[in-house]
């Protein structure tokens, strides 16, 4: 028996030995984290030292200072039926680690999708001239919106912006969708 088998036999016992030993980690200030001990979430303040049992016990880490999100680029239907493609920004922070961890399977693919629904509502409401006019308005009405959507998730916007917004065709073809900005064709 080779030096390489006997390690490969003794690497499984060993291994479940450590997983009994205390370790500890560390959290920077920018970062929190939820404990999962026999399964049940324990928040992880951001600059803790967490002691844990590797055998009961899964980390998971999250930072908790401002983040921003870059939304994917949807096609909308103003009110009067002129059809733009639009992308928007996400300013948030993460103020409930555990509802964040908790509530969604990945937050920023929930918060994105909440976002576009936001600005699909906020924007299908107005005409192309009162979008032109309004930015900032429509800014406010989209966070305001987003806020409620999110408020579960232990998430906090503070702001949400429309970053790009160009009248488009759009064309349907056996189930993908083709966005066509004006001038290109």
């Amino acid at each position: 028996m080779t030096l390489g088998e006997v390690l490969g036999i003794l690497a499984e016992p060993i291994e479940r030995i450590l997983s009994l030993i205390p370790k500890g980690r560390l959290f920077e200030s920018t970062h929190g984290g939820v404990a999962w001990v026999f399964g049940k979430p324990h928040k992880i303040e951001p600059g803790q030292i967490w002691w844990y049992l590797p055998a009961v016990t899964e980390i998971e880490k999250f930072p908790v200072c401002r983040q921003t999100l870059s939304c994917r680029e949807q096609s909308i239907l103003t009110k009067d039926n002129k059809s733009v493609a639009v992308k928007c920004v996400i300013v948030y922070e993460i103020k409930d680690i555990v509802k964040a961890a908790t509530m969604t399977h990945d937050l920023d693919e929930a918060i994105e999708d909440l976002a576009l629904c936001a600005a699909k509502q906020v924007l299908c409401s107005k005409t192309m001239e009162e979008i032109k006019e309004a930015s900032d308005k429509i800014d406010e009405d989209l966070k305001k919106d987003l806020s409620q959507k999110v408020r579960g998730f232990g998430v906090q916007v503070r702001n949400i912006y429309v970053s790009d917004m160009v009248p488009c065709r759009v064309l349907r073809l056996m189930g993908a969708e083709l966005l066509v900005t004006q001038g290109e064709e």
